[in-house]
């Protein structure tokens, strides 16, 4: 019984681009446009923080694994830097929650909104301290991004936030 011949250099398999669908089927699928919801499909995750190469730190899908060939959705030289990402990257692709009015209201303030109603009003159009506000938002509504960005503090910021909290908590008698 003889076996196949193998080539000399054979090209190593690539697990990264590993796939259930054909090839051919992907190629066709991506001369379609994407839905509107893919944006937040592209950054859900969940996301993890693994080590690459000597000095960084990689930004990845929980699933995917640098020894597999999985390329990591950024680097950084520092953990901390990985982490905060990891925790924003989901955030990304959702819509805010928070609104600001286009036009000022008659005392000149322009209003923010969350689900048409308005919960706050700023006399500056205020773009900035929106984004801010649905990041913080989306933050506080996520376990595991509070988690991530707790480990990015470090030690000594998630000790002075364990008993800030605790105070804070006991001091509304709850």
């Amino acid at each position: 019984m003889s076996s196949p011949e193998r080539p000399e250099n054979p090209e190593p398999a690539r697990p990264a681009s590993a796939t259930a669908f054909a090839e051919e089927f992907l190629l066709r699928l991506h001369q379609r446009d994407d839905l509107y919801d893919a944006v937040e499909a592209e950054f859900a995750g969940p996301w993890t923080v693994r080590p690459v190469g000597t000095d960084g730190f990689g930004v990845f899908r929980h699933w995917e694994n640098p020894e597999l060939g999985d390329t990591p959705r950024v680097v950084f030289r520092r953990e901390e830097a990985a982490l905060l990402a990891a925790a924003v990257l989901p955030v990304l692709g959702r819509e805010g929650i928070f609104r600001l009015a286009g036009n000022p209201d008659a005392l000149g303030l322009f209003a923010f909104e969350r689900g048409g109603e308005p919960w706050g009003a700023t006399p500056v159009f205020d773009e900035a301290l929106l984004g801010a506000l649905n990041l913080a938002t989306e933050l506080a509504r996520s376990p595991e991004s509070l988690v991530l960005l707790l480990r990015a503090a470090g030690p000594t910021a998630v000790e002075l936030v364990g008993r800030r909290l605790c105070r804070a908590v006991g001091e509304r008698g709850e």
